[in-house]
């Protein structure tokens, strides 16, 4: 009768198995000074800067750019106070809306709910406008 054991793992048959690799651990950087920070940051800004052509000119031409936008802002601001208070002074009874080409024709609507719903449309609009406006303005960079 025959008895088999396992075989022991001896050094000729570890060599079979696989070898899992180890991973080797880069070596720690010495904590960077002021000095070098200061430098990687100023090379970092002029490469940005180079990328974005940052120049006087461009920063003008920005500017000039903001005060169109801001225009925009405040000319949608000042329609929207205007009819913010026309609805505040409002009483229902006798208002009316008149509308005319260039060529001359007029249409005046003066049935205060119609004229009622035409004002929730404008003023919806004009606060989403001035909403984006306000947007533009926050965002825009110099």
């Amino acid at each position: 009768m025959e008895t088999k054991t396992a075989k022991k793992q001896t050094s000729k048959n570890a060599s079979k198995q696989p070898q899992t690799a180890k991973k080797a651990i880069p070596p720690k950087e010495a904590p960077k000074t002021e000095a070098e920070k200061e430098k990687e940051l100023k090379e970092a800004s002029a490469k940005v800067d180079k990328i974005l052509g940052v120049s006087a000119e461009n920063r003008i031409k920005k500017l000039e750019t903001f005060g169109i936008i801001s225009e925009k802002y405040n000319k949608l601001k000042t329609r929207t106070d205007d009819l913010t208070n026309f609805r505040a002074g409002n009483d229902q009874t006798k208002c009316e809306m008149k509308f005319s080409s260039q060529s001359g024709y007029t249409f005046t609507i003066s049935n205060s709910e119609v004229v009622e719903k035409v004002l929730d449309v404008v003023e919806g609009m004009l606060f989403n406008l001035l909403d984006k406006a306000e947007n533009e303005v926050l965002n825009f960079k110099i």
